[in-house]
């Protein structure tokens, strides 16, 4: 059975991100971690000369889904890896060993970023990506133990938020990640998005949200977690 280590928003700290991975993988030492996945806003800025390079801190192929603070424009049409990026890009809608990924989600504060240059539309789950993904999953769900987004769902919301980010009574992207959650009914669902560690479960399904890992010195245990694909969760 495979173990995906998975990790917190990174913002394009990729020193911390490398940092946090090493001592998440000390510590499962024993444990056959195949590959690292990022649960999105990584820091893909190509366009302000960010690169991402493991620099033979570990070995695990390192892969992840997008967030909403990407650069989407570049992203549209990127192959990876490549000689700048030691990594590769899940998308939208990919369902790989019993875990469905799925990017997206929505800037609070896009009325601050200019679009096209540290905004984009393309961060949404669009209508195209939602019927595609619904497709696939009418035909495997069954085969999702572990569901890997960006956001969380919007029943969430009203323990994730906790005041801190205006009364968002709804939110489309999150609307969307619950009816295919929905759909795939997954044992487990690990989430970024929020900067927030925190466990919670919802109709059986047991919820991980992720810490940013480009905080200063954070906690490993916050920011990363050890998924086998059946969806058991390996706690620290």
């Amino acid at each position: 059975m495979t173990t995906r280590l998975y990790i917190g928003d990174s913002h394009g700290k990729f020193h911390n991100f490398n940092n946090i991975v090493v001592e998440a993988l000390s510590a499962l030492s024993g444990v056959d971690v195949a590959e690292v996945i990022s649960v999105g806003d990584f820091g893909y800025w190509p366009r302000l000369g960010l690169t991402y390079r493991k620099c033979g801190a570990f070995e695990q192929p390192v892969r992840w889904i997008d967030g909403n603070h990407e650069d989407h424009m570049k992203l549209s049409h990127a192959e990876f890896p490549n000689s700048l990026w030691e990594c590769s890009h899940i998308p939208r809608g990919t369902i790989d060993g019993g875990v469905f990924f799925m990017g997206g989600a929505t800037s609070i504060d896009a009325a601050l970023r200019t679009i096209d240059i540290d905004w984009f539309e393309e961060e949404n789950i669009s209508y195209a990506d939602f019927y595609r993904v619904e497709a696939t999953l009418q035909e495997r769900a069954d085969e999702v133990n572990v569901m890997c987004a960006h956001d969380s769902v919007m029943s969430a919301y009203d323990r994730l938020i906790c005041g801190n980010k205006g009364e968002r009574r709804s939110d489309c992207n999150a609307e969307a990640l619950e009816q295919l959650f929905g759909m795939a009914k997954p044992k487990a669902y690990v989430h970024g998005h929020h900067h927030v560690s925190d466990r919670y479960q919802i109709d059986g399904t047991e919820f991980a949200s992720l810490d940013r890992c480009c905080r200063n010195n954070p906690d490993f245990r916050a920011c990363t977690i050890a998924i086998s694909d059946d969806g058991e969760i390996l706690d620290w």
